[in-house]
């Protein structure tokens, strides 16, 4: 039986290794992943469906956009949050200047898979459609539900303990 973590009082280090490690790492296996399924989808479907052509646009476009977003905060929010936490006389100002943007940021990914939710038939496509777009929104599901976890850590915890 695994014990839950109490994040308000884990160090900085640990909750951000712990986002990179787990949540983006997730996201780094399944956006590809779930890239090829629904471009195999759309190719099968759009015809019947026209949602599927906006359904394909916005998840490409999200996907982007969260892939900049994971690495803008590994490569420069997180180090920055952990080596203040090693050295407090380094400031957290440039990533504490940034938070709006952040935020903004995972409201919009939320957003994104909402519509494509709405477009993909609630994530529970017709049996008719076959295997390719069933396991396509069941992945979807999953990062979407993964991403509520994951914003959560990054809006309601991480943020902020460094504000």
């Amino acid at each position: 039986m695994s014990k839950e973590i109490d994040w308000q009082a884990a160090s900085l280090t640990d909750l951000t290794n712990h986002i990179s490690n787990v949540h983006h790492a997730l996201l780094y296996r399944k956006l590809p992943l779930i890239s090829a399924l629904l471009n195999e989808s759309f190719r099968e479907l759009w015809m019947k469906h026209p949602s599927m052509v906006k359904a394909h646009q916005l998840y490409h476009e999200m996907q982007a956009n969260l892939l900049q977003h994971l690495m803008v905060e590994e490569t420069a929010g997180f180090p920055l949050i952990q080596a203040s936490e090693k050295d407090k006389t380094i400031s957290l100002d440039r990533f504490t200047s940034t938070l709006g943007d952040h935020e903004k940021a995972h409201a919009n990914v939320l957003a994104a898979l909402a519509e494509i939710r709405g477009l993909l038939w609630d994530f529970s496509p017709p049996a008719e459609f076959g295997a390719t777009i069933a396991h396509c929104v069941k992945e979807l599901d999953a990062i979407e539900k993964d991403l509520k976890t994951h914003i959560h850590l990054e809006n309601d915890i991480l943020f902020k303990r460094v504000a």
